[in-house]
């Protein structure tokens, strides 16, 4: 008899835990297991991810390969400890401006580094193959990248204390290295996401353009919305009702703070994420 094919998605780091002897940091990391395949989305900021995959019985050593939603440290610090802990060559999919010089601008003029923690090179004598690309990029038959998205709408930015380095100016940094991971199961679509620096709303967008499809049985990561105001997330909420999305599972920088918000425009189709966190799919 034929197996169902089933789908599974593993949230190993996270800005909040869901198994208290997992530890959260301020980033993320997911871990996607499809027909035999495993693929690491994001690394969080650190080492940590070593033992919060200990801590759920995931061998990071035994992954495909590995997407990078951008270049900042909370999505990338991790990575040099997980191809330590790989010891092989290992492909490693992202938007060529990954490794730009980037900043955020605090206190209105301290300018604080946050971009990759290591050279491209150091990451590459520890077995990284990076294959960098503006365009979608196909990982296996049913999940892809969106590849660098279009900002369309009018509200969406990327705001301004956001920088990076180019001739020793700092310029604003519009982070066109923010990608997402699409799935296809089914007849619908599993979009995750890293940080939305794109815009959650222009994302999703940019998913169907590519993908001819516009049923999303899930949407799930960091939706950028902590620091935006209550106007800002009211519009996000109501231009994604517009959309046809099955549950919302928002963690890492969307912020805790708008959960209540989040409950109120998708009721019980809507929970936050949180390491330990595992969705299944059949």
């Amino acid at each position: 008899m034929e197996m169902e094919e089933k789908l599974k998605i593993t949230s190993i780091i996270d800005n909040c835990v869901a198994i208290p002897e997992l530890r959260a940091e301020h980033g993320l990391a997911m871990l996607i297991e499809s027909k035999g395949k495993k693929i690491l989305f994001d690394t969080g900021q650190s080492n940590q991810i070593i033992r919060n995959a200990e801590m759920l019985n995931i061998n990071l050593g035994e992954i495909d390969c590995i997407i990078l939603s951008h270049g900042h440290y909370d999505h990338a610090g991790g990575l040099l400890a997980v191809l330590q802990k790989i010891k092989r060559k290992i492909n490693i999919y992202g938007h060529p401006s990954i490794f730009e010089k980037k900043y955020i601008k605090r206190d209105g003029e301290t300018d604080f580094y946050i971009g990759m923690p290591e050279k491209k090179e150091v990451y590459e004598k520890n077995g990284a193959n990076f294959i960098l690309s503006t365009q979608s990029q196909k990982i296996t038959d049913d999940i892809y990248t969106t590849g660098e998205v279009f900002r369309t709408n009018d509200f969406e930015k990327v705001e301004d204390k956001f920088l990076k380095k180019e001739n020793e100016s700092f310029v604003h940094d519009n982070i066109l290295d923010d990608i997402s991971v699409v799935i296809r199961h089914g007849d619908g679509l599993i979009l995750l996401l890293g940080c939305a620096h794109s815009g959650v709303i222009n994302i999703i967008q940019k998913t169907i353009d590519i993908s001819n499809r516009d049923k999303f049985l899930m949407v799930a990561g960091g939706m950028h919305l902590s620091e935006k105001s209550d106007s800002y997330i009211d519009r996000t909420l109501r231009e994604l009702k517009k959309y046809n999305i099955n549950f919302l599972m928002p963690s890492h920088c969307t912020g805790i703070k708008t959960s209540p918000k989040f409950k109120e425009y998708y009721g019980d189709r809507f929970f936050y994420g949180s390491a330990g966190r595992v969705l299944k799919f059949k």
